[in-house]
């Protein structure tokens, strides 16, 4: 699913549970953002081919049919470095994102359960940083 506002920046929501990425998009509502929606690695692949150019934040779980998250942002980065990426997971922890080197480590991690409030802020500074042109950790 598309927003369609051609001036507003495109954040990309990869999860496999339709409920997850509805209760996301509820949560960026007020950021005057475009979202694209996608259920797995695959299909987001797919997009960032096709939008990738116009896409600045990428949030997608870590846990996901045919590939994780972490694998999704490495495949990202190596077309798309400028994407920020914000990874979220029932089962990693902050600390094994800490120990994560190269492309596949996230900007921003986001255990789950999480507030709608953090990951409106936390997308809200990942835009930012995009628009700043700061590089990635």
């Amino acid at each position: 699913m598309e927003e369609n506002n051609s001036k507003a920046p495109y954040v990309l929501i990869v999860d496999d549970e339709v409920f997850i990425r509805t209760l996301i998009r509820s949560a960026l509502k007020g950021l005057r953002i475009n979202i694209l929606e996608a259920a797995d690695g695959l299909a987001a692949l797919y997009l960032l081919e096709d939008r990738g150019d116009d896409i600045c934040v990428l949030i997608t779980d870590h846990d996901m049919p045919g590939m994780t998250g972490n694998d999704l942002i490495a495949k990202m980065k190596e077309k798309f470095p400028k994407i920020k990426s914000l990874l979220t997971s029932g089962r990693l922890t902050q600390d094994d994102i800490d120990e994560m080197h190269g492309h596949s480590k996230p900007d921003t991690f986001l255990a789950k359960p999480f507030s709608m409030e953090v990951i409106k802020k936390l997308t809200f500074d990942l835009i930012t940083a995009f628009i700043a042109g700061e590089d990635s950790k």
